[in-house]
């Protein structure tokens, strides 16, 4: 079962893209999260403890320390012009509606969905997984293969932070660390996009 999940869900969201364009995609994905975590909301809330100081500053260290390094990865050229255009339809004020909602609900529903959820019952369905949530939407948005090699740092972060909740007892560092990422990865894009 837990399989299925793990694989349906980058299955659904790349559907779903391909249907309704990249905000059908992104409400497919949380939504599928948020009810996954309303079924399990025990076995999540359990693994939802304070979290260890230590722990917190490590996976934020970390985190942020190989975003930084992935900006030395190759990029399609263009990627600003396709970020601009083609997700945010030329508009700023569209990109800043996205990122408030992420800021509010992608890293929460991600994490407690992926590290709550799928990786207690098996990290190798939160592995494979989480990859694939990334790499095969990104790969069809770009319509390239450069969206399997771009997803790499996003798998090595759920690699990371399943890691590091599985360590800490608890999610609150892999939640942190998260936001921190996604806060970074939005300003990245808006300095490319606009």
């Amino acid at each position: 079962m837990i399989w299925i999940l793990a694989i349906g869900v980058p299955v659904a969201t790349s559907v779903a893209l391909k249907i309704g364009g990249i905000f059908a995609a992104v409400a497919v994905y949380h939504a599928t999260c948020l009810v996954a975590l309303a079924v399990d909301r025990r076995r999540v809330r359990e693994r939802l403890t304070r979290p260890s100081a230590r722990w917190v500053w490590l996976s934020l260290a970390l985190v942020l320390g190989g975003l930084g390094l992935s900006l030395l990865l190759p990029r399609p050229g263009d990627v600003g012009s396709i970020l601009r255009d083609q997700l945010f339809g030329g508009s700023e004020g569209r990109f800043w509606l996205f990122a408030a909602y992420s800021m509010a609900v992608h890293c929460w529903a991600e994490e407690l969905f992926w590290r709550g959820v799928v990786d207690p019952r098996s990290a190798a369905a939160n592995a494979v997984g989480f990859y694939l949530q990334h790499a095969a939407p990104m790969a069809l948005f770009l319509e390239s293969p450069w969206g399997v090699l771009l997803a790499v740092p996003a798998g090595a972060s759920g690699l990371f932070w399943s890691f590091v909740s599985r360590r800490a007892g608890t999610l609150w560092p892999a939640v942190a660390s998260h936001a921190a990422a996604d806060l970074a990865i939005l300003g990245i894009v808006w300095m490319l996009a606009f």
